[in-house]
């Protein structure tokens, strides 16, 4: 199944991005030995050339709700990483998120939860994120998940795939003059554009990447820097070594 959804289409996710605070500044620099540290992403990104397509797959986690409200986002994307990239970020993924729930039972006071959610969404940065309908593209838990991002001429497309489902859901060509000049496979603790702060990370266990490539060559095969979320001392995600096929990798939640 194939849904194209117009890009600017707000369905939902009010007041999150996948950007980090400030439009000019990375979300890390890059290191002189291949390692970088961000304050809200965790996982691999690759410079060194203008790409025109970044591709990557997971299982979407299980989120803990024990700790209150909390998010996390897994994506593939270009740009968004070095200086020169206009403050722009081409992304696709999943948010599993814990969120409040209010439940009333007449005659009795209500109570409060916080329970999981699953979904899918795009993003042109600095446009607001567009979320997909549940309706058309749900997200579950253990679902095997793709996303891809591709550009032709300056025309991108965002797409993302539910292998466990069996849905497919790719935006219409969006004309850009994003330069993608890097490629990224990330989780991040996306940040309210309320508040202007980087929100708790959620407790995803462990998200394990594979097939992750740019241009059609693994990860491995470009210049590239695993990226560690950590604020201070204190490491919200760690990311491993890359495996021996060079396209696949773990990220692990530490601290929300």
């Amino acid at each position: 199944m194939l849904l194209t959804v117009p890009l600017g289409v707000r369905l939902a996710g009010a007041g999150l991005s996948r950007r980090p605070p400030g439009s000019s500044s990375p979300a890390a620099s890059i290191g002189d030995f291949g390692t970088t540290a961000s304050s809200n992403w965790s996982g691999y990104a690759a410079v060194g050339a203008t790409f025109d397509n970044v591709v990557g797959n997971w299982t979407e986690p299980t989120v803990s709700c024990s700790r209150g409200a909390q998010y996390a986002s897994t994506w593939v994307g270009m740009d968004g990483y070095v200086p020169g990239d206009k403050g722009q970020v081409e992304q696709a993924g999943t948010d599993s998120d814990c969120v409040k729930v209010r439940t009333k039972v007449k005659g009795h006071k209500a109570t409060i939860t916080f329970e999981p959610l699953y979904f899918a969404w795009w993003e042109m940065y600095p446009s607001k994120v567009v979320v997909l309908p549940a309706s058309s593209c749900p997200v579950a838990a253990g679902d095997a998940m793709t996303a891809d991002v591709s550009d032709s001429s300056g025309a991108f497309t965002l797409t993302v795939s539910d292998a466990t489902q069996g849905w497919q859901c790719a935006s219409e060509p969006q004309s850009s003059s994003a330069p993608a000049v890097s490629a990224e496979w990330v989780v991040e603790a996306p940040f309210s554009l309320t508040t202007g702060q980087v929100l708790k990370l959620a407790d995803f266990g462990t998200v394990g990447f594979s097939g992750a490539q740019a241009n059609g060559t693994p990860i491995a095969s470009l210049f590239n820097d695993a990226v560690t979320m950590r604020t201070g001392k204190v490491v919200k995600a760690s990311t491993s070594p890359l495996g021996s096929d060079g396209e696949s990798f773990t990220v692990t939640w530490q601290h929300a």
